[in-house]
């Protein structure tokens, strides 16, 4: 879609896209790959030095342009990150669904015992095995979304030298709570995005993550400074 409609425009206009975040990634991504075929030299422009003259909440603010709910009070010294999907809910729907088809195929099945239900013998078997596949369908798809879910709570509160994590594992819940001081807040790229995690007993505490919605290095260069400056803040502390 934007191949075609981008092959037409100037060079400087593709490298106006291609440094906008007004503009959707796959959009950028395509201005970038017309400007490579056609040998030009683009530079891609990050904001780092304005990133070097905010402090660490509205750092995370910022947060917000990745999909997170952040809420950030420098007076009271908390910022919270939320992260969550409709997984829960769609799988709960999936869920409940399965069971509807499966109670109506064991009343069909039931009333064919009974007498009160005779089908023609090819119909009824397709009734009963739409009922059965629809189930069945529900429940797989159900169950998937459900445990893909990811429900987090992340609270740092910098007068109590404390980080609050609460997030929903599967079928289970996790709750931490870690000192500030002893704690270091990192980042790294995954196929899909980025991850934000501590580590905590030699094991790893996966805080949120997202999706990488800019090209070249701005991510990076935004998480880099958000975790150096928000570990720098806890040792100031």
């Amino acid at each position: 879609m934007y191949y075609e409609n981008y092959k037409k425009k100037s060079n400087n206009q593709l490298k106006e896209i291609l440094n906008s975040d007004l503009y959707h990634l796959t959009a950028r991504e395509t201005a970038q790959k017309i400007l490579e075929e056609r040998n030009v030299t683009y530079q891609i422009v990050d904001d780092k030095p304005q990133l070097f003259e905010l402090d660490c909440y509205q750092l995370f603010e910022k947060l917000d342009e990745y999909g997170l709910i952040v809420y950030t009070s420098k007076r009271m010294g908390i910022i919270e990150i939320k992260q969550g999907n409709n997984g829960l809910l769609i799988g709960l729907i999936l869920i409940a669904l399965s069971f509807i088809c499966f109670t109506v195929l064991l009343t069909v099945i039931f009333m064919g015992f009974e007498g009160s239900y005779r089908p023609d013998a090819g119909s009824g078997v397709h009734v009963m095995k739409g009922w059965l596949v629809g189930g069945v369908s529900f429940l797989i798809v159900g169950s998937m979304n459900y445990q893909r879910d990811k429900k987090a709570k992340i609270r740092i509160q910098f007068n109590q030298n404390s980080i609050k994590i609460r997030k929903r594992k599967i079928w289970k819940k996790e709750a931490f709570d870690l000192s500030l001081n002893s704690t270091d807040i990192e980042y790294k790229k995954t196929k899909k995005g980025y991850l934000i995690f501590t580590r905590w007993e030699n094991s790893i505490i996966n805080l949120f993550d997202f999706q990488d919605t800019n090209i070249g290095d701005k991510t990076e260069d935004f998480l880099s400074i958000l975790t150096e400056s928000l570990n720098k803040e806890v040792k100031a502390e």
